[in-house]
């Protein structure tokens, strides 16, 4: 075989393998459902949907472990929520998993893992995005598992999204300052929404599940 024909052949199973760990990464994201956030009587509601764009590439093992600690911060919450992989019809709010800050045209804080654009009157978008190089480094210096730094930080962008302009908060999920001593090392112990953002977030939560 010549050379260009064994790069041809190389092409081809290097462009399978990547629809391969597409498809792959889809089944993995749609089993973490967090339909389990709420008591079984309780997820014959509606739900509401997140799409995860994994543009990061994070493995496997790691986005579904993050995505598990988002559950659990919003299951504290009592909201029905599910995270899907694939495209959606409807304009559903959107985590984007981006390499890095470098690769966007966003300009976050220095110390901001992540950031949820407003339109200028205020209102919330549909999109947040989360930086893998910013997170893994936090969860680096402070010596922390990264799925649960990634888990919390969608988990807070994500909160933006719903709940109103200037949500941070002194304490919980939702503080604005964070450093390697305001989280966990494992999952026990990961901070959730104040009671009293809990309550204002499923009350949004279920006016925009109405079409309110």
């Amino acid at each position: 075989m010549d050379g260009g024909s064994r790069k041809s052949v190389a092409s081809r199973e290097l462009r399978a393998a990547s629809r391969e760990l597409r498809t792959a990464s889809r089944a993995v994201l749609l089993l973490v459902t967090l339909g389990t956030a709420l008591p079984a009587r309780a997820q014959s509601g509606p739900v509401l949907t997140v799409r995860v764009d994994n543009q990061a590439a994070i493995d496997g093992a790691t986005i579904t472990h993050a995505l598990t600690v988002a559950a659990r911060i919003f299951r504290r919450a009592a909201i029905p929520i599910q995270f899907a992989a694939d495209r959606l019809d409807d304009p559903a709010l959107t985590i984007v998993v981006i390499p890095a800050t470098s690769s966007t045209a966003l300009r976050p804080a220095d110390d901001s893992m992540g950031v949820a654009p407003s339109a200028a009157d205020g209102t919330r978008g549909n999109v947040a995005y989360v930086f893998a190089d910013r997170v893994v480094r936090f969860a680096e210096n402070g010596r922390l598992d990264p799925a649960v730094v990634f888990g919390c930080a969608i988990a807070h962008e994500l909160g933006h999204l719903l709940l109103p302009v200037n949500a941070h908060t002194r304490d919980g999920i939702m503080r604005g300052n964070w450093d390697t001593s305001f989280l966990p090392r494992t999952t026990a112990g990961v901070p959730g929404f104040p009671p009293e953002q809990a309550r204002l977030l499923q009350l949004r939560v279920a006016a925009r599940l109405s079409g309110r």
